[in-house]
């Protein structure tokens, strides 16, 4: 994977079919065939993130991952035009940047990537997306690094269990939606359909 420098923006297809995302969605592939969304594999980012005190004014979209750990997205004053994923351990007392910057505006393509929803599964796996961003970030429990699935217009994400679901497509083109049982490595459709 190749990152462009100070973006975070993911550059490398980790599209298992060799596709790159079309235009008009992830579905039919940019070869105009037919065929059926392949499934999606993640790319892992390094872990090259200072875990920086941030506070509370700062954030947004939070999201209670269990007792007293909390997730949230850094955004605001000294963050506005910029997003990463943050934490917090006791309740909301303290937070620390846990993660790269997902999004930076107005570098590499601007908000491409757009990011600003996280919440987590029943395992503590977390889930980063932005409404009609190309990029999904996860992180499994375990795992000091997170993961970037480039998907095409993605229109909502969600939990259930520990299941992780993203639901992709523009308005009047087909829609796709897949789901990962693996923490976000890969991602294999479930549907497609009309809006």
């Amino acid at each position: 994977m190749v990152l462009l420098a100070g973006c975070g923006h993911a550059s490398a297809n980790p599209r298992s079919d060799g596709d790159t995302p079309s235009s008009t969605g992830v579905s039919p592939s940019n070869r105009g065939e037919s065929e059926a969304p392949a499934v999606i594999h993640s790319v892992a980012v390094g872990h090259n993130y200072v875990r920086l005190p941030v506070p509370s004014a700062d954030l947004t979209s939070s999201h209670r991952v269990d007792g007293d750990t909390i997730v949230a997205l850094a955004d605001q004053g000294a963050f506005t035009g910029e997003v990463y994923p943050v934490i917090s351990t006791d309740d909301g007392g303290a937070w620390v940047i846990n993660g790269p910057r997902f999004e930076r505006s107005g570098v590499a393509g601007g908000s491409g990537g757009l990011v600003n929803h996280i919440t987590a599964s029943a395992s503590h796996a977390q889930l980063a997306w932005g409404r009609f961003g190309h990029n999904v970030w996860t992180r499994a429990p375990a795992s000091r690094h997170w993961r970037v699935t480039i998907i095409d217009s993605v229109r909502r994400a969600w939990t259930v269990g520990d299941q992780l679901f993203v639901s992709a497509g523009y308005l009047h083109r087909p829609r796709v939606e897949y789901v990962s049982i693996d923490d976000g490595v890969s991602w294999h459709p479930l549907q497609t359909g009309p809006r």
